[in-house]
């Protein structure tokens, strides 16, 4: 039973993308990362936590439930929800995705639950190592979650003061997430993920790979 939270624009993408272009890179992330879940065996049911209601819309049309977020505002209180609904729902594990993984493939989801067989936290970190990409927990909530700056080694940390078995895959389509500028232009220069990606298609029509070739 995954859950994730549908990532608001990001501000820090304006030097690139218009609001408009944001809100709508936000549409097809979301999408890309709903479409791998459906694709991947093993997972039961898909949430998305927001409070946006077109993102929760969205969500239910993807076949998706759409939780509306409570409780204040951040990723680290929508992961927390998430647990207790979790738990609420008698289930074995919880993983918790961003919604900003636009090259995620359903193998990628797929190698993570294979891997999560053997600990009981497994962890997927971001690009740069300091981020978590992908936790999945067993059981939900078995550590808390520390969303934020250095959040990786922060959850690894937690698991070993819990003497929790832990493990680590490190995937190049499970460690991109869009935050900045710069991961946009590396997005479109490596072309990683799938190739009919939600994504992918919205940046051609944008033609933000033109945009990225003016600048140089």
């Amino acid at each position: 039973m995954p859950f994730k939270g549908l990532a608001a624009p990001k501000r820090r993408l304006a030097p690139l993308l218009s609001l408009a272009e944001r809100r709508g890179l936000a549409r097809a992330m979301l999408s890309d990362v709903l479409a791998a879940l459906a694709g991947a065996e093993g997972f039961s049911r898909a949430f998305v936590i927001s409070r946006d209601p077109a993102g929760l819309k969205l969500a239910r049309q993807l076949g998706a439930e759409g939780l509306p977020e409570c409780g204040p505002s951040g990723y680290r209180a929508a992961a927390e929800q998430a647990a207790e609904a979790a738990r609420a729902a008698g289930v074995a594990g919880l993983l918790v995705l961003p919604a900003d993984l636009p090259s995620v493939r359903s193998a990628d989801l797929e190698c993570l639950l294979r891997e999560s067989e053997r600990a009981s936290v497994t962890l997927a970190p971001s690009r740069g190592g300091d981020g978590t990409n992908a936790l999945l927990a067993r059981p939900p909530g078995a550590i808390p979650y520390l969303y934020g700056p250095g959040s990786f080694r922060a959850h690894l940390r937690a698991a070993e003061r819990g003497g929790l078995r832990t493990a680590v895959l490190e995937v190049v389509n499970l460690g991109l997430d869009v935050d900045e500028p710069s991961d946009l232009r590396w997005l479109v220069e490596r072309e990683v993920g799938p190739s009919n990606s939600a994504t992918r298609r919205y940046l051609t029509e944008i033609g933000l790979a033109e945009r990225l070739g003016g600048d140089r």
